[in-house]
């Protein structure tokens, strides 16, 4: 359907904790008998979406899903921060049927001072991830798709192109005006729209360590499971960072 509305993220790279022992864990998950051995083949393998022994790597190395918390949750708290708004705009509605594509660039298994640690780039994509909702009129569908990624539209490349945080080039500016005044959220300015649709972007595909992965390494360091779920589940601990070079947006 045309009036669909989809959301990429690439991180360049996202850096994962492991466990003590994971790295070898990771490497006996995947076939292989140790890290090294591992590494060697992954750093010959070139692009790991198009090895036909590795472009399933991050589906099997992780869940990953649209976040539906997300939806009710980043992108209406960020509207809401204004005063002006008394209830919930509906601007979009997830797609229960949506797929995601995911494209392993590469990965490296590494251990440091920090611990161990999975460093991965990878780029995810859902053609179809959501429905326009009420307050999501065809202009704004449009301008997502053309724009693709807000990051730059309001300002937070100031460093680099001289703008202040938080301002727009007076077309954008406008393009933007005329969308919220269709959207019927005219107390809405420009640049709250735009960050907040970014926010939601940024963390609009989740992922974790696959149940597979976690049984395989718990098996494999003698390890509860129910230990490695709840370190999970804690989620501060497991993502070490995502990158200065990561891009989201919509598509």
């Amino acid at each position: 359907m045309t009036d669909m509305i989809g959301l990429f993220v690439h991180y360049r790279p996202v850096v994962l904790a492991l466990p003590a022992g994971g790295c070898a864990a990771v490497a006996n998950f995947l076939g292989f008998s140790n890290q090294e051995q591992l590494q060697t083949v992954l750093d010959d393998a070139g692009l790991l979406y198009k090895h036909p022994d590795f472009s399933d790597i991050a589906t099997r190395l992780l869940k990953i899903e649209l976040a539906e918390s997300t939806l009710g949750g980043v992108l209406h708290q960020s509207l809401m921060s204004s005063e002006s708004l008394t209830k919930r705009p509906h601007i979009f509605c997830w797609n229960l049927d949506a797929e995601i594509l995911v494209e392993p660039i590469s990965l490296q298994l590494k251990a440091n001072n920090k611990g161990e640690l999975l460093t991965f780039d990878v780029r995810m994509r859902s053609q179809n991830a959501l429905f326009p909702g009420a307050h999501c009129p065809p202009a704004l569908t449009n301008k997502l798709k053309e724009q693709r990624n807000l990051w730059w539209a309001y300002g937070k490349g100031e460093e680099m192109d001289g703008r202040e945080y938080d301002s727009m080039e007076p077309a954008e500016q406008a393009a933007w005006s005329s969308i919220i005044e269709q959207m019927g959220l005219p107390s809405i300015q420009p640049a709250e729209l735009v960050r907040a649709l970014d926010e939601f972007a940024d963390c609009a595909i989740d992922f974790q360590y696959s149940d597979q992965l976690l049984e395989s390494m718990a098996n494999y360091l003698s390890m509860p499971l129910e230990y490695l779920e709840a370190w999970q589940a804690e989620g501060d601990g497991v993502i070490i960072d995502v990158g200065d070079d990561k891009i989201q947006g919509f598509c």
